[in-house]
């Protein structure tokens, strides 16, 4: 089934502060973040945090220009502490999913997005798919919802972003993981950019911006949804448009309903961004 696909175009210059905002929480929070890929180099793991929250970053700025009532404040915590959830919208808290794509044009057509999957990692009790059913926010809430989305994350197989760290940074943030772990007190962001600027020649960091990928909003799972959630394994999609590493349950988007179903004014006008049918 086809249905309404939501294709988020912001400025420029917009898009530029929330990269560097969400570049900035990536590198702070580092030492806190949960390495679940088990990936060793520092600067892969900070880009894959700072893309997640570039999604998320996106999506907010499309909901307060379109006045979609997502509340923010109370699923924030400080650098130091996982995030409860993304959103909260109505009775349901949330979580987005976005993935990064490989393909040439801009963007895909609306049927090679629904022919994808909406993924949940699903790798043991202790994995996302297990706490579905776990309202961290009860009882304003009363059940967990998904948001699944895409990206495109390479241009002639160059990554959009690049974040560059000096080998200083690189050390003192190797040394601030290790120490981390042995304190229960963490460290001031005062006194955490003062020792990046020190490493880094003045510079906190530095990042390259190739090209704006726009955020594509593809549908929802809610709690109805779930039981048609399937097991599966590691694999590649549509000619390796992109390839998990872990079990996920999943399901194709298709299947799905989109989140213009939540609004439909959205269909009849829409700030930054347009209905792709």
């Amino acid at each position: 089934m086809i249905h309404p696909v939501i294709r988020v175009q912001i400025e420029n210059s917009v898009y530029d502060r929330l990269v560097a905002e969400s570049v900035k929480y990536a590198i702070i929070s580092l030492p806190y973040t949960f390495n679940r890929m088990k990936i060793k180099d520092y600067k892969s793991r900070i880009l894959n945090i700072a893309k997640g929250k570039i999604s998320e970053s996106i999506f907010f700025y499309f909901c307060e220009q379109n006045e979609i009532p997502v509340n923010t404040r109370k699923c924030q915590t400080p650098f130091y502490i996982p995030d409860k959830r993304d959103f909260i919208l109505g009775r349901e808290e949330w979580d987005i999913k976005n993935l990064f794509l490989v393909h040439k044009s801009p963007i895909l057509s609306t049927d090679e997005y629904l022919n994808l999957p909406a993924l949940i990692p699903s790798r043991g009790d202790w994995d996302q798919w297990s706490k579905k059913d776990n309202c961290i926010h009860a009882p304003e809430t009363e059940s967990v919802c998904y948001l699944f989305s895409f990206m495109k994350g390479w241009e002639d197989g160059s990554p959009f972003l690049n974040i560059e760290l000096s080998e200083e940074q690189n050390i003192f943030l190797g040394n601030l993981i290790v120490e981390t772990k042995k304190t229960d007190i963490p460290y001031t962001e005062k006194w955490f950019w003062s020792k990046m600027a020190e490493k880094g020649q003045g510079n906190h960091f530095k990042f390259d911006l190739k090209f704006h990928p726009e955020l594509i909003l593809c549908g929802i799972a809610q709690e109805k949804d779930f039981i048609k959630f399937i097991d599966l394994m590691p694999q590649s999609f549509q000619n390796n448009i992109f390839k998990t590493r872990i079990k996920n349950r999943g399901i194709e988007l298709k299947h799905l309903s989109s989140f213009v179903s939540l609004y439909p004014h959205l269909e009849e006008k829409i700030n930054c961004g347009k209905i792709l049918n």
